[in-house]
């Protein structure tokens, strides 16, 4: 879906409508929801400088108009900078057929004098007996029948060292099966099934100088590559190469989660002993995905390892939010203008750090309303307000709703509702096995409680997550409103930041955010603001938790608002551990680095405006193997600067505005987008128009 921002907003009616907003929600007396949610809404309601003209434009009209690079630790940007390497093909050896031998005759008569190592048969001897080791020699190795040992083994122990035994005894050359029974079957391996020795796979994989794995050097016990995807969750993505390689998907480590809707490059650890070329072999079958840039590492991924994202955004149909019309040279020069003013701000002021719209989810009712049914061990309202019929919805789920609304009935129900409705068809799933109360009609509270917890732990930790982001959103608008950009005595600032053993699970989240640091803020005196030290930069407000402190001047403001949601910021504990929130800090305010703009013509509605990192690599490749390649995807812009000085003196031409830019971690880029074209960032507001 594409988004068309539309016409600057009435900036000085926000603050008294976003009260009204929360007046009514205080008092659980909600009116007919509207189609979509609203930055209002959310607690999205300032601006940081308002004396620089915003302007119209459309984001993700294409997916490939939002690019995403995640940025390591080291500060590399990551790319896709190969698709692996090109496995060597075996040789077939071809034999001529008259000096063909039979080759069991010839290992018979090879074998005949073999005697097994008395260290290894002395061993074996002791474990399967002397009689068994002897068959094993001259029935199994010398005259290739198969033999069943007379005992059996139930412990593993015994098992595991059998089997090494013969591998080792018999130089890989025979195969030991384990029977129902615990007994072992011995018979000679053949080129599909034999085992190969650790040292003869290292010598298979190496390249023309001698390197092993291809040349990317010796195993450790993690491969990390890049992974390019489109138009993809990320979790999807590492679940369909868990699937493909057949491991778990904890195996897979990330530092970052990234936006669907778009084209992200970002680096995967993966925890293995499997060989680099089963890795390497998937891109053979990934759509819409490719893996690369290998490296072997002692240590995995985990979510935090990152130094933040670099964003490449192209933004369509860009007009100014004035009356007048103007085009050609005369709009570009007024869009310089504004976009050189407000990049300059931006990185000298920053934006307010709000949780983005994405966070609140896409329904009329916000996430942030189930968190706090949750949070108030309402487990019913919660599972009401998941299966209740809204206007805006999944379409394919609105006959579910219907039957549920009028019959309460979980097994017809769900029926009509989609599996992919995940928490949806969970809840439903769960009270279909249970029997409704003949006095009430209705399932038990245990029945709705037990039926929330059966929602994926990442799932359902997304709708109290989000009411903390909604609490801190009003209070970052409430901080800004009332004391603007200057630090004051009271304001809290990271004191320390360590390392703990425990990691919290919780990876949906959209932006990164470091989940094993633990962290404790401390109140800047007068005496730390007089001294310069600290800046609005540092300045950090808590979402609502029971292991932070809150700012004194902001107390009262915190307990205000959560007190008319019947909850309280200095009560957080819940008798369901998952529950109980222990809050976290974050930056009032987010600030983009090494911000520029490009502004390009074009003339097409589809048009293509940036190059996929894929898409460069294959036509360079092509350029330098002197195949056929295309000219304009040679480099990250499709339009050159030459032909967008042509099209700007064209009949209907278009004006896109091309921007990159560095976030750190734990900021949303639509938020800078807010900041940079002042107008509404909510997917169906009145100020915004899907395509």
């Amino acid at each position: 879906m594409s988004e068309q921002i539309g016409e600057k907003r009435q900036l000085e009616n926000v603050v008294e409508d976003n009260n009204k907003k929360i007046k009514t929600e205080n008092n659980e007396q909600h009116s007919e929801p509207e189609e979509s949610l609203r930055e209002i809404d959310v607690g999205i309601t300032e601006y940081l400088y308002k004396d620089i003209d915003g302007f119209n434009g459309t984001i993700k009209q294409r997916y490939s108009d939002f690019v995403v690079n995640e940025v390591t630790k080291d500060n590399e940007i990551v790319i896709l900078k190969d698709k692996g390497f090109k496995q060597p093909e075996k040789k077939k050896q071809e034999v001529d057929p008259s000096q063909k031998v039979d080759k069991r005759a010839s290992l018979k008569e090879e074998r005949s004098t073999f005697e097994l190592n008395a260290e290894v048969k002395a061993e074996l001897s002791k474990i399967i007996g002397e009689e068994d080791v002897n068959n094993i020699v001259d029935k199994v190795y010398k005259n290739f029948e198969i033999y069943e040992t007379t005992k059996t083994f139930d412990n593993k122990e015994e098992r595991t060292s059998i089997h090494q035994l013969i591998r080792k005894g018999f130089n890989n050359e025979l195969e030991s099966r384990t029977n129902n029974n615990n007994s072992f079957k011995l018979l000679n391996g053949n080129s599909k099934n034999q085992r190969i020795g650790k040292q003869q796979l290292i010598e298979s994989q190496k390249d023309a100088n001698g390197v092993e794995n291809f040349g990317y050097g010796p195993s450790k016990q993690f491969i990390h590559f890049t992974l390019y995807k489109e138009n993809k969750e990320t979790m999807d993505a590492c679940n369909l190469l868990a699937r493909l390689l057949k491991v778990p998907t904890k195996t897979l480590g990330i530092a970052g989660t990234k936006d669907k809707r778009g084209i992200t490059c970002q680096k995967v650890s993966l925890e293995t002993r499997m060989g680099l070329s089963r890795v390497n072999a998937l891109n053979r079958t990934l759509k819409g995905l490719c893996i690369g840039s290998y490296e072997f590492k002692d240590t995995g991924l985990k979510l935090g390892d990152l130094n933040g994202n670099k964003f490449t955004i192209a933004l369509r149909n860009v007009s100014l939010n004035k009356e007048q019309k103007i085009s050609g040279p005369k709009l570009e020069e007024a869009l310089n203008k504004i976009l050189s003013q407000s990049c300059e701000k931006l990185m000298d002021t920053g934006f307010i750090n709000y949780f983005g719209m994405q966070r609140f989810g896409s329904f009329s009712i916000p996430t942030y309303e189930i968190g706090k049914k949750i949070l108030k061990d309402d487990y019913k309202g919660a599972c009401d307000l998941l299966l209740s019929n809204q206007k805006n919805i999944d379409s394919k789920t609105l006959e579910s709703r219907i039957c549920w609304e009028a019959t309460r009935d979980a097994k017809e129900a769900l029926k009509l509702m989609p599996r992919r409705n995940v928490a949806e068809y969970t809840i439903l799933s769960y009270l279909a096995t249970k029997s409704k109360s003949s006095e009430t009609n209705d399932y038990s509270k245990d029945d709705y409680f037990t039926a929330i917890l059966k929602i994926p732990r990442n799932l359902r930790l997304i709708y109290i997550h989000s009411y903390q982001s909604y609490i801190w959103n009003l209070a970052a608008s409430h901080r800004i409103s009332k004391f603007g950009l200057k630090t004051i005595p009271g304001d809290l600032v990271i004191s320390k930041q360590e390392e703990v053993s425990v990691v919290d699970e919780d990876n949906f989240e959209i932006e990164d955010v470091a989940k094993n640091n633990f962290v404790r803020a401390k109140a800047i005196t007068q005496e730390d603001i007089d001294s310069g030290k600290y800046t609005i930069f540092d300045i950090i407000l808590p979402t609502p938790g029971f292991d932070i402190s809150y700012p004194e001047h902001m107390l009262e403001f915190y307990k205000e608002i959560m007190l008319k949601d019947g909850l309280s910021p200095l009560e957080m504990i819940r008798k369901v551990k998952e529950f109980s929130l222990p809050g976290s800090y974050r930056n009032i305010l987010g600030k983009p680095m090494n911000m520029t703009f490009k502004i390009l013509n074009y003339m097409n509605e589809n048009d293509d405006l940036l190059n996929s990192d894929l898409e460069i690599l294959n036509n360079n490749t092509a350029l330098k193997n002197g195949r056929q390649y295309s000219k304009n995807k040679l480099t990250q812009f499709a339009i050159s600067d030459e032909q967008s000085s042509k099209n700007v003196f064209a009949k209907d031409h278009k004006v896109a505005v091309i921007l990159e830019f560095k976030l750190n971690t734990s900021s949303y880029a639509t938020m800078l987008l807010r900041e940079l074209l002042k107008v509404e960032t909510s997917r169906n507001g009145d100020l915004i128009t899907p395509k």
